[in-house]
């Protein structure tokens, strides 16, 4: 097998359409090809790839944030299908790769129009241990969140 000095640039067309999305993810982190531009129909034009795909910026979440890892911070900014999906894709753009969503529940823990939820998040972690970690925020997209910062910080410590 021959060894390349350096990745060829391609381009996909129709990157948004069924076939280019599977020709991107097969070539996302490809050791031959890095994917440098995709086209699509007018109709994608002024949007961002996810946008495109997704048929409207209606239904993509942007996450946003800056994370404390050993007294550093890491500026996290991403897009997703929903408020986890952007966080794990923030957290992957930052190199945080070695856990995976596993499971997801969510409930009220109090009443009225400001009530508290609870979020409880299952996930796989390097060497395939699973782990839980629970959040609870007024804002239930919030409360996932602090779930996944739970579990992995549970991980990290050696309490799970």
């Amino acid at each position: 097998m021959k060894v390349l000095d350096k990745k060829l640039k391609v381009g996909i067309l129709g990157g948004t359409g069924m076939v280019g999305q599977r020709f991107i993810s097969i070539l996302n982190n490809h050791p031959w090809f890095e994917v440098t531009t995709v086209a699509a129909s007018p109709r994608s034009a002024g949007s961002t790839y996810e946008e495109a795909v997704a048929g409207s910026s209606s239904n993509v979440t942007h996450f946003s944030g800056v994370l404390s890892v050993h007294d550093d911070f890491l500026s996290l900014e991403a897009r997703g299908n929903g408020p986890i999906d952007a966080f794990f894709n923030a957290l992957k753009a930052a190199g945080i790769v070695d856990y995976t969503f596993l499971s997801y529940s969510e409930h009220a823990i109090s009443t009225g129009s400001d009530s508290q939820a609870v979020a409880y998040i299952q996930l796989k972690g390097p060497g395939g241990q699973k782990f839980y970690g629970v959040g609870t925020e007024h804002n239930i997209n919030f409360a996932s969140v602090k779930g996944i910062l739970s579990a992995i910080n549970r991980f990290e410590s050696g309490k799970v």
